[in-house]
């Protein structure tokens, strides 16, 4: 009988101890293929400062999961990596603004072209700059875009007819020529086709200075041409109304003022990244 306890007992705690091991080496499996699965920083990346001396820029996500960046300012970078515009990134030294880097990444060959580049370029930017950030809620003044009346659209705001698809696409490269799925700027013009009014308010964000938030309760696409004046137009901009007259008239909405706790991003720390 105590034989038969004893094989009893230990048969239990050999059972236990493979259930244990068990979990221990199943955990470990999980969690070793959740880490070859989450991209969170790319496997190769150079950094070099440009001295061009251009301002024009660019940041592209390209296929077989490279990533491309020309002559941006760490500022534009942080925006990218972080999706806050460079009005809402407070703090960080004066060579943010002015320095600029041409970056060449890539993303480890297992994963996918949707990788997301955010979080591989925050990671970039950690290493290579020695960046710390803290991400904090503040109150800025907003536009709300709302509409004037509720029984009618202004002549330049139509429901789309077009666009079937959300591919964007275009009829000829002129600048005056509406997009007829998606959406093209230009200084003191916006086209759009098949577009979401929150487009149209992303749209108008850049135009005025200040984050727009869609109140119109409008759903569905429409197609867009709204002209305004601008201080960078070549054009007739000095026959064209304000932006706030033109959104109005041509539009049949409204900008209208207020408040909104908006997210920011404040550098804590940031260095001068070592040359490749």
């Amino acid at each position: 009988m105590g034989d038969r306890r004893s094989l009893k007992i230990n048969y239990h705690m050999w059972s236990g101890w493979c259930v244990s091991l068990f979990v221990v080496v199943a955990s470990s499996l999980l969690f070793a293929a959740s880490q070859r699965h989450e991209v969170n920083a790319f496997d190769v990346a150079a950094v070099r400062r440009n001295l061009s001396g251009s301002t024009n820029s660019g940041a592209r996500q390209m296929p077989g999961g490279r990533f491309v960046v020309t002559n941006q300012t760490l500022r534009e970078l942080v925006w990218t990596a972080y999706d806050v515009p460079p009005n809402r990134i407070i703090g960080g030294p004066g060579w943010m603004d002015e320095e600029r880097y041409d970056i060449e990444a890539k993303a480890p060959d297992d994963a996918s072209s949707n990788a997301p580049i955010e979080a591989m370029l925050q990671s970039l930017l950690r290493e290579r700059f020695a960046l710390r950030v803290r991400q904090e809620s503040r109150e800025y003044p907003v536009f709300f875009l709302i509409r004037l009346r509720k029984d009618r659209l202004g002549p330049r705001l139509r429901v789309s007819t077009e666009c079937a698809t959300s591919t964007v696409s275009s009829r000829s490269n002129e600048s005056n020529t509406r997009a007829t799925c998606g959406i093209r700027m230009a200084p003191g013009r916006l086209l759009g086709g098949g577009m979401t009014i929150a487009s149209l308010a992303d749209g108008l964000t850049g135009a005025t200075g200040r984050s727009v938030f869609d109140r119109t309760e409008l759903s569905g696409k429409f197609d867009v041409d709204l002209e305004w004046r601008s201080l960078t137009a070549l054009d007739d901009a000095n026959e064209r109304v304000s932006i706030f007259t033109a959104v109005q008239e041509q539009l049949g909405l409204k900008l209208e003022s207020g408040r909104a706790n908006l997210p920011v991003i404040v550098i804590d720390g940031v260095e001068r990244p070592t040359e490749n």
